[in-house]
């Protein structure tokens, strides 16, 4: 795990040198200070609201596998997104598939490939929404539309991967053992019986047919999530709108994506205050912009989530072990 710290953080410390290397340090304590804070609170509501909907769409989709309360999926979700938070490189995802499998008996090899599938959801809707933004904001730069592509190439794959190993999976096993034949036999024989487990958490993808509304559920996630950069907005006095939150939004969704340091410390800020320039905000303000959002998604997620990992009785040293066990 200490190579994925140190290269999380050198990748944010780029971002956070090109964010900032221009602060003017008075100019920008003076903006967070002139904020109207009441405008936050909204703001941090709605994001853990939007968590409150992923845990539905979860539990929708455990549901061929086996009936799990709303509380176990919500509480492992704040769990995993805390992670998220305190560990680099999205590791928090496999605390949460850890958490939720130890809660309720559940494989792990199930837990992730429902956890991929809430991938693959959220990059098709992700899509669409750019696919708005870039219809709408022709301001968009050249760079972000080539994101937006290679995305759609990532969920491409991984949906034929997915249709694959749902209905082909000896074929995937077999080309994967071919792919892997130069390699030691011992990480060969460790990644074929990888797949091998994932196929068959896959299952749940051919037994589950309500497809339109986990799809209506990822879509409903946008407007609380805009409406969290619209508060933020508020908060600082900006008369930006809808389309404006949701360019900010589709910048974040990308830097999110990015492996970085916890917290997404650095890539956060770098792609926000980016999207702030498409608006004529830059400078200063841009900066303290970015600083107050991220404190808004960042402090009540970890709260949460630390909350629920006190209740499970969870320790660090379960975390590190699971983390280690991923290398």
């Amino acid at each position: 795990m200490k190579k994925r710290l140190a290269a999380g953080v050198v990748i944010s410390l780029v971002f956070l040198y090109f964010a900032f290397k221009d602060v003017n340090w008075s100019d920008f304590l003076d903006s967070l200070l002139s904020i109207n804070y009441l405008w936050l609170i909204p703001g941090a509501i709605s994001v853990i609201a939007s968590f409150a909907i992923r845990a539905v769409r979860w539990k929708m989709l455990l549901e061929p596998v086996q009936g799990v309360s709303y509380n176990k999926t919500f509480s492992s979700t704040m769990i995993g997104y805390m992670g998220n938070n305190i560990l680099p490189f999205r590791l928090g995802d496999l605390v949460r598939a850890y958490s939720f499998s130890k809660d309720t008996g559940i494989t792990k090899s199930t837990t992730i490939a429902s956890l991929l599938l809430e991938r693959i959801l959220d990059l098709i809707t992700t899509l669409g929404a750019l696919g708005l933004v870039l219809s709408y904001f022709p301001r968009f730069p050249t760079w972000a539309t080539r994101v937006g592509y290679a995305t759609l190439l990532i969920v491409v794959i991984l949906v034929l991967f997915t249709f694959f190993m749902q209905f082909k999976s000896e074929y995937v096993v077999r080309f994967t053992a071919f792919l892997l034949a130069p390699m030691p036999d011992k990480w060969a024989s460790t990644v074929a019986k990888k797949i091998a487990s994932f196929s068959e958490g896959l299952q749940i993808v051919s037994q589950y047919k309500k497809y339109f509304g986990l799809l209506l559920i990822s879509v409903l996630h946008w407007p609380i999530y805009i409406s969290t950069v619209w508060f933020t907005f508020q908060a600082f006095g900006y008369s930006y709108g809808i389309i404006e939150s949701f360019v900010v939004l589709v910048f974040i969704t990308f830097a999110v994506a990015i492996p970085s340091a916890p917290g997404y410390v650095g890539t956060f800020h770098g792609m926000v205050v980016a999207s702030m320039a498409l608006f004529g905000l830059a400078g200063d303000m841009a900066r303290a912009f970015s600083v107050i959002l991220h404190a808004v998604n960042y402090i009540p997620v970890t709260l949460v989530g630390l909350y629920y990992y006190w209740k499970h009785q969870m320790t660090f040293k379960e975390i590190e072990s699971e983390v280690d066990g991923s290398a």
